[in-house]
């Protein structure tokens, strides 16, 4: 893709900028409403019957871990996760999930599972992969918008 080029959008439910003019970048749009755009007051906890978990804003998640009923996996790579990352988040990179669902599930010790990243993608993929694991007996989530939302939020970030 050229500069001068502009990919076309992927969502027309009103989440992707307008076209610039002249059009001589391109700008990332997303298929679905993450949850930094979404008002703290409103849900957006959907569960697909394809999906193995239910997807989540920054603000459900803090509403959850505040009152005692989750935790949460930052599933991404240590140097991000070293960058910054949600007060309280366990490192499991996304690429060890499969290999640690032990570790998950003592880390849990019988509470929901939130997987959370950079923007919902990886921990959308760790979830599948908990699930494929044997990780099917807890309520698992996918915080959408991830730790970008989550600091945009204003939420507490480090250990």
């Amino acid at each position: 893709m050229t500069r001068s080029m502009r990919a076309p959008p992927l969502s027309v439910h009103g989440v992707c900028p307008p076209p610039a003019a002249p059009a001589t970048y391109w700008t990332p749009c997303y298929p679905f409403p993450i949850s930094h755009r979404t008002k703290p007051e409103q849900s957006v906890a959907t569960r697909d019957p394809r999906e193995p978990f239910t997807r989540i804003t920054v603000h459900e998640a803090k509403e959850k871990l505040d009152r005692g009923e989750a935790v949460l996996i930052d599933v991404r790579e240590p140097h991000e996760y070293v960058e910054v990352h949600a007060k309280g988040a366990r490192l499991i990179p996304v690429n060890t999930v499969l290999n640690e669902v032990r570790q998950i599930r003592e880390f849990a010790n019988g509470k929901e599972v939130l997987f959370i990243c950079r923007s919902g993608q990886r921990s959308a993929l760790a979830a599948e992969f908990a699930t494929a694991a044997g990780l099917d007996d807890l309520p698992l989530y996918n915080v959408e918008g991830g730790t970008l939302a989550w600091v945009e939020a204003g939420y507490p970030t480090g250990d």
